[in-house]
């Protein structure tokens, strides 16, 4: 069954500190690291999404700060995605990943700090590559795709 008019909103978190990211496999079958959120519920907007996605998750509210990235793309369902990233002000309260308690920490069959270059894939691929390039943070909001 195709999903064609289907529109899935995601919003998501980049936490970055001492030119790490944090990132983490959602489920225990995937075969990619992504950024802390999740999907939209109900009348939220996207900042009210992603403090409850990253609280859900982690146990810790986020300082949610300016939107750097949009990525719109299409799953082989016909499921249309588009994903809002958001700056996390407050990075240095999730240094340590071990004291993590969100009610939705299981979720996460994987967590951890990244630097550069490292050969993990992450999606989107463009961010990952921006943060290598030191480009993250532009002054503009970057669109994937």
């Amino acid at each position: 069954m195709e999903n064609k008019d289907k529109v899935v909103i995601k919003c998501r978190g980049i936490i970055y500190h001492n030119n790490k990211i944090l990132i983490a496999k959602h489920g225990k079958d995937a075969d990619f690291y992504a950024f802390l959120g999740g999907h939209l519920e109900g009348s939220e907007n996207p900042k009210e999404c992603i403090e409850r996605e990253i609280y859900e998750e982690l146990g810790i509210k986020p300082e949610i700060g300016k939107l750097l990235y949009v990525n719109n793309y299409i799953e082989k369902d016909g499921t249309h995605y588009v994903e809002f990233f958001f700056e996390i002000k407050n990075s240095s309260d999730y240094i340590y990943i071990e004291k993590f308690n969100g009610v939705l920490k299981d979720e996460l069959s994987d967590i951890m700090w990244i630097g550069k270059n490292e050969n993990i894939k992450i999606l989107p691929e463009k961010i990952y590559t921006d943060f290598n390039n030191d480009i993250m943070f532009s002054n503009d909001v970057q669109f994937v795709s």
